[in-house]
């Protein structure tokens, strides 16, 4: 029996919770920023998940099983 797994954004509850999208694009730019001066550590986790926003901004969504 295989497993398959697959890394998925709780995009509508994270939208709600930032008042928006333009609100998220603000919080995810400002991750980056943080990223970028130093101010938080890159992890592999937060390299997904910023591609994973990447995706779903342009509205794609993972196929349902």
């Amino acid at each position: 029996m295989a497993v398959r797994t697959e890394k998925r954004l709780a995009w509508d509850p994270l939208v709600n919770v930032f008042g928006g999208t333009t609100l998220l694009a603000e919080a995810v730019a400002s991750v980056r920023r943080s990223l970028d001066d130093g101010t938080i550590e890159p992890s592999e986790e937060l390299a997904d998940a910023l591609a994973l926003y990447e995706k779903y901004s342009t509205g794609w969504r993972p196929e349902e099983f």
